[in-house]
């Protein structure tokens, strides 16, 4: 059994037909949505979960604003411990900056403005508070103008979640990770917990937090649960019937999970469910009528779609009575979750016809790009094959298997600072090209390389599988000898 807290039954015995199981992954197949991880709970109990290989149970994978939910309810803590209220205005967290020259409108700004995203702001403030000369994101979010009334605009604000950060670090003295260690994370059994801290030394708030998918389950469980987790009180039912309810309409098209209302820092969605997400596909969705939690880990552009399979396949097969067991001696749902792995190109060439000609010998790139690359070499045997890039000066080693991935480090083409663990399989798609598949473990990303010959060059093709640029982080140049 892959999960070390919940324990683990067969759909049927949590009362849902195996069948939409086997639906939903099919779902996911004929879409293209690269999911990386799922785990589906009802009554506590782990009914159905998958690791697309290389990813792993024991890997944490990046949340992005997955982690604004894990923010919210750090403020909870604080509110329930009588440390603020959020009725407070913001600026008052914050005296350095009582005597400055803000409108009224910002001064007016509360903590529940922060928590709905109803700051009334025009656009996202965080990339304006990045750009900010002197590196202070508080001052740069408080200059803004707001254009919009407060408390009656949804605009989707990360600035607004790193705020609640820095509002929790001032009343608390500690990061919003180290004051959710002992009230969420021991409690949770969550063990070792990262997440990105800007200059300042505070976690961004809005995204940055990375957790193994069982410890997202672990969440949506305890929400589930009204606060409750092992027959303790973890945080305040109240608080969480605050912060679960529709606090603000965001929309008007009722087939659309994203128009469906916003609590705090949480989403509502279709079917009385809600739910915490991040960009790419990271899930924690909480299903109250069906005594069911979804997660997910995720490195596709169709986030809709994985929500749309939830709805389509999961949620009917969750049914009030029992359905009949399977007794075959073989299982097939189970050999199926076993064996996920990503989609593997079919190896059409001859390594041989490739690196006959190629093996060892530098190519170098003169054409500028994001990664710095400079040249590239790669050599092969019957086991893997080692692809050298010199990027910025650095030679940098990419290590990769024919028949299964090799686990490494890969800083040349990390997608995002720190995030460096990889693994990485190739495969000959063509006598005269090279496709290499770059495995971010603990990342939505995967980087594929494609190396294809031509006469006395060769043309380098790097593409993320997803990004918020794509077309800027993709790399396509001819390198000669």
């Amino acid at each position: 059994m892959r999960t070390s807290y919940f324990r683990q039954v067969k759909p049927e015995e949590v009362g849902i037909v195996r069948e939409g199981v086997h639906s939903f992954l099919d779902a996911i197949e004929q879409q293209s949505l690269v999911l990386h991880s799922f785990m589906l709970l009802r009554h506590g109990k782990v009914a159905a979960q998958g690791f697309w290989h290389p990813y792993q149970a024991h890997m944490p994978h990046m949340l992005y604003s997955l982690s604004k939910s894990f923010t919210a309810t750090a403020i909870g803590f604080a509110v329930t411990e009588g440390l603020l209220h959020v009725t407070d205005r913001v600026v008052s967290f914050f005296p350095e900056y009582e005597e400055q020259d803000f409108a009224e409108n910002v001064r007016a700004l509360t903590v529940k403005h922060l928590l709905t995203m109803t700051t009334g702001h025009g656009q996202d403030t965080y990339n304006a508070m990045v750009s900010a000369e002197d590196g202070d994101f508080v001052r740069a979010f408080l200059s803004l103008v707001i254009e919009h009334e407060s408390g009656k605009h949804f605009i989707y604000n990360n600035g607004a979640t790193y705020m609640l950060s820095a509002i929790v670090q001032q009343v608390t003295g500690e990061t919003v990770r180290d004051y959710l260690m002992p009230r969420l994370f021991m409690p949770l059994h969550i063990e070792k917990p990262t997440w990105q801290v800007c200059a300042k030394g505070r976690n961004i708030g809005a995204f940055g937090l990375s957790l193994k998918t069982e410890d997202i389950a672990k969440f949506g469980q305890l929400l589930l649960q009204n606060g409750q987790f092992e027959g303790k009180t973890v945080i305040s039912a109240t608080w969480l019937q605050e912060a679960t309810k529709l606090q603000v309409h965001n929309g008007d098209d009722p087939n659309n999970d994203w128009h469906q209302g916003y609590g705090y820092q949480l989403w509502r969605c279709r079917h009385g469910a809600y739910r915490g997400d991040g960009a790419f596909g990271q899930f924690c969705v909480v299903m109250p009528e069906q005594d069911a939690v979804f997660v997910s880990t995720a490195g596709t552009d169709d986030m809709g779609g994985i929500l749309q399979a939830v709805w389509d396949h999961l949620l009917p097969a969750m049914q009030a009575e029992t359905p009949m067991l399977s007794l075959a001696k073989v299982d097939p749902l189970a050999l199926r979750l076993e064996e996920l792995s990503l989609k593997i190109e079919d190896a059409k060439g001859s390594r041989q016809a490739f690196f006959s000609e190629l093996s060892g010998i530098n190519f170098r790139i003169d054409t500028p790009n994001w990664a710095k690359l400079q040249a590239v070499r790669c050599v092969a045997d019957e086991d893997g094959f080692t692809l050298i890039a010199l990027a910025d000066g650095i030679e940098h080693r990419i290590e990769g298997g024919w028949n299964g991935y090799d686990e490494g480090v890969c800083t040349a083409l990390s997608p995002y600072p720190g995030m460096t663990k990889v693994a990485v399989r190739g495969s000959m798609v063509a006598d005269d090209e090279l496709l290499i598949k770059v495995v971010y473990t603990q990342t939505p990303f995967i980087m594929l390389v494609d190396l294809k010959k031509e006469e006395e060059s060769l043309w380098v093709t790097i593409e993320p599988s997803v990004s918020f640029d794509k077309k800027g982080n993709t790399i396509a140049v001819k390198a000669v000898r």
